[in-house]
């Protein structure tokens, strides 16, 4: 029951955070691994997290408890950007991608470095 929970909340987090619509099925892979990677990390948090918490508390007090919840948390969090990257990479290589032309402010003191508006191509010394 926890994984298909997880399932369809990995898969409304990303029809979410996507800035396209791309419909659900291209969300599916993305949302399968985050499930399984988030029941891994629930086992292994169960585990590590409470072992984390008590030695740490006894070396750092409360401020090292909060250093172990954190450290699950950036677990948590890359998992959630794996899965992200999951999908796109598979959109990707499905649906091909595009050259962008992209312009950006000159920095004062230093020359431009590629192609400026004019069109004549620049290289930055250093």
């Amino acid at each position: 029951m926890g994984l298909g929970v997880s399932f369809g909340l990995f898969l409304w987090t990303a029809k979410v955070l996507c800035n396209r619509e791309v419909g659900w099925r291209p969300l599916v892979p993305g949302a399968v691994l985050g499930a399984v990677g988030l029941e891994v990390l629930k086992v292994v948090g169960g585990i590590y997290v409470p072992r984390a918490v008590a030695s740490s508390s006894a070396l750092y007090g409360s401020l090292g408890i909060v250093f172990a919840i954190l450290a699950w948390l950036v677990f948590f969090g890359r998992l959630v950007v794996y899965t992200a990257t999951l999908n796109v990479v598979l959109w990707e290589r499905r649906h091909g991608t595009v050259a962008v032309e992209l312009l950006g402010p000159s920095l004062p003191g230093r020359p431009p470095s590629g192609p400026t508006r004019a069109g004549e191509m620049t290289t930055s010394a250093g």
